[in-house]
């Protein structure tokens, strides 16, 4: 769909009978991709007609001839094509390309079908090419703001490794979860513990909290800790797990994010979140060296410069509505909220259940 919407917008204004004008010389680009595992691209040359629409006249042609539908074709050539394709999209994948051409041919035919009908004159063709017109430079923009921010240098790469390798240290932590809430019991006996959880009790559980704390720092088993918390609890749902692995700081909450500054064999103090309480241990920590990052830190940088060069176009000017005309603005969809338990990095162990 956005390549159909990017040809229409791009080329409704090529005349009909560019394949019968000489070829402009193609763009340089990088070759094709293979259409296909085993299978090379056909290297054609540049006057080698590649897309043939028979029955399409082209305005070109001369009259007599061209009354004689049979006798019309319109031809583009390599070249011509890959002019077409690398202006909607430097280096296009052949899959791509024969979209393309698709599209283009059913276009040129629908577009002469509208010139017989002379839709291409009055007020609102202008207005619309006008606004292809803004619309297509836009475009333009986005693309070469795209690259440039992709012109980073390995000096700034080293430099933000230099200034940032906290973010990058790897910590391999343990945790341990004591839920705020409990089963509630039922009033009738002989039936079973109704499953609804029951009101926290805070003052309880933060004592209870902070004595796991206090025979973590004592040296005993966190798995251990963490099985006496939930027989204690009267929770049904699985242990989870205490073993968190290695991970870096940005994976962790930015509440508990500091664990990552303790030593090893340090223990964290408690985290009062809204599930319960956490309690961490630091086992290591190390520092990537550079180059198993610098790709991450590229593609960073990358997007970041990206960003503020966007940010820079859209600060430049700003837009009111008259709400008298267009009404006032609707209010922005609510926010879907965190997750009472903070999720950790993709491969760690499950978050303990809420």
């Amino acid at each position: 769909m956005q390549l159909r919407c990017l040809t229409v917008l791009l080329l409704g204004s090529l005349a009909l009978g560019q394949a019968a004008a000489p070829a402009p010389a193609a763009p340089p680009q990088k070759p094709a991709a293979s259409p296909a595992a085993g299978t090379a691209a056909p290297v054609l040359a540049p006057d080698v007609p590649v897309v043939t629409i028979a029955g399409l006249c082209s305005p070109a042609t001369p009259p007599k001839a061209s009354a004689n539908k049979s006798e019309c074709k319109t031809v583009l050539t390599r070249a011509q094509f890959e002019k077409i394709a690398y202006a909607l999209e430097p280096g296009m994948s052949l899959p791509r390309q024969r979209q393309l051409a698709t599209t283009y041919a059913t276009l040129l035919v629908s577009a002469q079908a509208a010139q017989k009908r002379d839709l291409e004159k009055g007020p609102r063709f202008e207005q619309l090419m006008e606004f292809a017109r803004v619309q297509v430079l836009s475009q333009q923009l986005s693309q070469v703001l795209r690259d440039e921010s992709k012109k980073i240098s390995d000096q700034e790469i080293e430099q933000y490794y230099r200034n940032h390798q906290e973010r990058f240290e790897r910590a391999e932590l343990l945790r341990l979860f004591v839920p705020k809430a409990r089963p509630a019991a039922t009033d009738k006996p002989g039936e079973e513990k109704d499953k609804k959880m029951a009101e926290p009790d805070p003052d309880a559980m933060k004592k209870l909290a902070d004595a796991m704390r206090a025979r973590a720092v004592a040296g005993e088993d966190f798995e251990k800790l963490q099985k006496e918390v939930y027989a204690g609890s009267g929770l049904k749902t699985p242990v989870p797990f205490t073993t968190i692995g290695k991970t870096i700081r940005a994976n962790l909450p930015v509440s508990q994010r500091s664990v990552v500054d303790l030593k090893p064999g340090e223990v964290s103090p408690v985290f009062d979140e809204a599930a319960g309480y956490y309690i961490y241990k630091l086992i290591s920590k190390e520092s990537p060296p550079l180059e198993q990052v610098r790709a991450e830190i590229l593609s960073g940088l990358q997007n970041q410069k990206l960003a503020d060069s966007m940010q820079a176009v859209g600060d430049a000017a700003s837009t009111e509505l008259n709400e008298a005309y267009f009404g006032p603005a609707p209010a922005p969809p609510a926010p879907a909220g965190p997750s009472r338990v903070p999720k950790l990095a993709p491969k760690a162990p499950p978050a303990p259940p809420q």
